[in-house]
């Protein structure tokens, strides 16, 4: 299994040919090694881009039956769960399983 490259794609723009796949191997500590993408020596990037980290926010779960007493803090997918988070949750200062929702 290869790259197909196109014809008409310059040098440049080409997979392979400059800005990415080229491995490296890195030593990570107790006998593990780790294989990265080694930055391009003419643009100093690896060709890959990052990961788009704007969906996932973190949130407050706060106590609805004594609030104030107990809030839990976690993260959510705002694409997939549009409404309010509901959890049970430990109250310490109840002694009791409550319900957290969402503060905003």
């Amino acid at each position: 299994m290869g790259i197909a490259i196109r014809e008409n794609t310059p040098p440049s723009l080409q997979v392979g040919a400059c800005c990415g796949l080229r491995k490296m191997v890195r030593h990570s500590g107790a006998g593990k090694f780790s294989v990265y993408h080694a930055p391009c020596a003419q643009h100093g990037r690896t060709g890959f881009m990052a990961k788009a980290k704007g969906n996932v926010v973190q949130v407050i779960l706060e106590c609805t039956e004594a609030p104030g007493t107990s809030r839990y803090h976690t993260k959510k997918n705002v694409r997939t769960s549009t409404g309010r988070m509901e959890r049970r949750k430990y109250n310490s200062k109840l002694r009791k399983v409550t319900l957290h929702r969402e503060k905003k």
